[in-house]
Protein backbone atom coordinates (compact mmCIF):
# COMPACT_ATOMS: atom_id res chain seq x y z
CA UNK A 1 0.00 0.00 0.00
CA UNK A 2 1.51 3.48 -1.34
CA UNK A 3 1.98 6.01 1.21
CA UNK A 4 -0.74 9.00 1.38
CA UNK A 5 0.25 12.02 -0.08
CA UNK A 6 1.84 14.58 2.81
CA UNK A 7 -0.22 17.72 1.28
CA UNK A 8 -3.30 15.93 2.83
CA UNK A 9 -2.11 16.26 6.84
CA UNK A 10 -4.85 14.63 7.89
CA UNK A 11 -3.46 11.26 6.94
CA UNK A 12 -0.13 11.95 7.92
CA UNK A 13 -0.39 13.48 11.78
CA UNK A 14 -2.69 9.92 12.34
CA UNK A 15 -0.18 7.59 14.69
CA UNK A 16 -1.92 3.86 15.48
CA UNK A 17 0.38 2.41 18.29
CA UNK A 18 -0.96 -1.38 18.98
CA UNK A 19 -4.32 -0.66 17.46
CA UNK A 20 -5.30 2.19 18.74
CA UNK A 21 -5.62 5.69 17.34
CA UNK A 22 -2.72 8.24 19.60
CA UNK A 23 -4.65 11.61 20.21
CA UNK A 24 -3.42 14.45 19.13
CA UNK A 25 -1.27 15.36 15.32
CA UNK A 26 1.93 13.15 15.40
CA UNK A 27 5.03 13.46 13.56
CA UNK A 28 7.31 10.33 12.98
CA UNK A 29 10.91 10.59 12.02
CA UNK A 30 13.23 7.95 11.20
CA UNK A 31 16.44 7.54 11.38
CA UNK A 32 18.23 4.06 9.46
CA UNK A 33 21.70 3.63 10.43
CA UNK A 34 24.34 1.83 8.21
CA UNK A 35 25.72 -0.78 10.25
CA UNK A 36 29.06 -0.10 8.10
CA UNK A 37 32.66 -0.54 10.06
CA UNK A 38 34.43 2.00 8.40
CA UNK A 39 38.27 1.75 9.81
CA UNK A 40 40.78 3.78 8.34
CA UNK A 41 44.67 2.92 9.39
CA UNK A 42 46.32 5.44 11.16
CA UNK A 43 48.77 7.26 8.24
CA UNK A 44 46.91 5.60 6.04
CA UNK A 45 44.35 7.29 3.12
CA UNK A 46 42.25 4.60 2.29
CA UNK A 47 39.73 3.02 4.71
CA UNK A 48 38.25 -0.81 5.43
CA UNK A 49 34.36 -1.38 4.87
CA UNK A 50 33.03 -4.02 6.69
CA UNK A 51 29.05 -4.28 6.34
CA UNK A 52 28.01 -5.43 9.71
CA UNK A 53 24.43 -6.03 8.91
CA UNK A 54 21.67 -3.43 8.97
CA UNK A 55 20.65 -2.11 12.70
CA UNK A 56 17.17 -1.47 13.71
CA UNK A 57 15.30 1.49 12.58
CA UNK A 58 15.31 4.55 15.32
CA UNK A 59 12.10 6.39 15.62
CA UNK A 60 11.65 9.89 16.78
CA UNK A 61 7.89 10.42 17.52
CA UNK A 62 6.46 13.99 18.59
CA UNK A 63 2.97 13.74 19.58
CA UNK A 64 1.65 17.31 19.91
CA UNK A 65 -1.84 17.74 22.34
CA UNK A 66 -4.33 20.12 23.18
CA UNK A 67 -5.33 20.64 26.32
CA UNK A 68 -8.67 18.86 25.52
CA UNK A 69 -6.77 15.75 24.00
CA UNK A 70 -4.57 14.98 27.14
CA UNK A 71 -7.79 12.91 29.28
CA UNK A 72 -7.82 11.11 26.29
CA UNK A 73 -4.23 10.11 25.36
CA UNK A 74 -3.62 9.68 29.43
CA UNK A 75 -5.56 6.51 28.43
CA UNK A 76 -3.13 5.39 26.19
CA UNK A 77 0.08 5.87 28.51
CA UNK A 78 -0.06 2.16 29.66
CA UNK A 79 0.54 1.38 26.18
CA UNK A 80 4.28 3.40 26.24
CA UNK A 81 4.99 2.64 30.14
CA UNK A 82 3.38 -0.37 31.13
CA UNK A 83 2.84 -0.28 35.51
CA UNK A 84 3.47 -4.57 35.28
CA UNK A 85 6.55 -5.30 37.84
CA UNK A 86 7.31 -8.11 36.25
CA UNK A 87 6.73 -7.64 32.77
CA UNK A 88 8.39 -6.50 29.89
CA UNK A 89 7.32 -4.02 27.43
CA UNK A 90 5.25 -5.84 24.49
CA UNK A 91 6.20 -4.34 21.27
CA UNK A 92 3.57 -2.95 19.47
CA UNK A 93 2.38 -2.40 16.28
CA UNK A 94 2.87 1.21 14.85
CA UNK A 95 0.24 2.83 12.34
CA UNK A 96 1.90 6.07 10.52
CA UNK A 97 2.83 6.66 6.83
CA UNK A 98 6.56 7.31 7.29
CA UNK A 99 6.84 4.19 9.20
CA UNK A 100 5.02 2.14 6.49
CA UNK A 101 7.15 4.17 3.72
CA UNK A 102 10.48 2.66 5.18
CA UNK A 103 8.56 -1.19 6.11
CA UNK A 104 8.75 -0.37 9.81
CA UNK A 105 5.38 -1.90 11.36
CA UNK A 106 6.56 -3.15 14.67
CA UNK A 107 8.38 -0.96 17.44
CA UNK A 108 9.72 -1.33 20.69
CA UNK A 109 9.25 2.32 22.93
CA UNK A 110 12.56 3.53 24.65
CA UNK A 111 12.35 6.82 26.61
CA UNK A 112 9.52 8.44 26.45
CA UNK A 113 10.19 12.33 27.77
CA UNK A 114 7.13 15.28 28.09
CA UNK A 115 8.32 18.67 28.98
CA UNK A 116 5.95 21.19 30.65
CA UNK A 117 3.15 22.95 28.46
CA UNK A 118 3.66 26.66 28.02
CA UNK A 119 0.56 29.03 28.60
CA UNK A 120 -1.47 28.73 25.90
CA UNK A 121 0.35 26.18 24.31
CA UNK A 122 -0.12 22.44 23.58
CA UNK A 123 1.59 19.90 25.51
CA UNK A 124 4.04 17.53 23.64
CA UNK A 125 5.45 14.13 24.39
CA UNK A 126 8.85 12.75 22.85
CA UNK A 127 9.18 8.99 22.33
CA UNK A 128 12.16 7.05 21.08
CA UNK A 129 11.56 4.10 19.64
CA UNK A 130 13.36 1.11 17.87
CA UNK A 131 11.84 -1.16 15.05
CA UNK A 132 11.77 -4.86 16.67
CA UNK A 133 12.42 -8.18 15.42
CA UNK A 134 12.24 -11.65 16.18
CA UNK A 135 14.85 -12.91 17.89
CA UNK A 136 16.23 -15.34 15.09
CA UNK A 137 15.58 -18.94 15.98
CA UNK A 138 19.02 -21.71 16.48
CA UNK A 139 18.49 -23.91 14.32
CA UNK A 140 18.83 -27.58 15.85
CA UNK A 141 21.71 -30.17 14.68
CA UNK A 142 20.04 -33.36 13.65
CA UNK A 143 20.74 -36.43 16.05
CA UNK A 144 21.78 -38.73 13.29
CA UNK A 145 23.79 -37.81 10.59
CA UNK A 146 22.40 -39.39 7.54
CA UNK A 147 23.90 -42.50 5.53
CA UNK A 148 23.80 -41.14 2.26
CA UNK A 149 25.79 -38.01 3.08
CA UNK A 150 29.02 -39.58 3.37
CA UNK A 151 31.18 -39.42 0.38
CA UNK A 152 31.61 -43.17 0.41
CA UNK A 153 28.40 -43.91 0.03
CA UNK A 154 27.60 -42.13 -3.04
CA UNK A 155 26.99 -44.58 -5.84
CA UNK A 156 28.19 -41.94 -9.11
CA UNK A 157 29.60 -45.00 -11.11
CA UNK A 158 25.65 -46.55 -11.47
CA UNK A 159 24.77 -42.89 -12.93
CA UNK A 160 27.90 -42.73 -15.43
CA UNK A 161 27.38 -46.39 -17.16
CA UNK A 162 24.02 -45.25 -17.58
CA UNK A 163 24.61 -42.04 -19.57
CA UNK A 164 27.59 -44.01 -21.81
CA UNK A 165 25.59 -46.70 -23.36
CA UNK A 166 23.06 -44.31 -24.75
CA UNK A 167 25.81 -41.90 -26.01
CA UNK A 168 28.38 -44.20 -27.56
CA UNK A 169 25.19 -45.73 -29.72
CA UNK A 170 24.13 -42.40 -31.50
CA UNK A 171 21.57 -41.43 -29.64
CA UNK A 172 21.74 -38.82 -26.94
CA UNK A 173 20.46 -39.09 -23.23
CA UNK A 174 17.74 -37.48 -22.12
CA UNK A 175 17.94 -35.22 -19.07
Amino acid sequence: MPAPDWWRTEDWDALYLGGKRIPGVARVNISLPSGLDIQKPKGGKKATIRDEGAPPAQLDIEVELLPEELQEFESHIPLLRPRSKNGARDPLEIGHPNARLWGINVITVGEVSAAHPTTGGTYTVHIQAHEWAPAPTPVKKPQNKPRDGDPENWNVQALIDEIRPARSGGAQANF
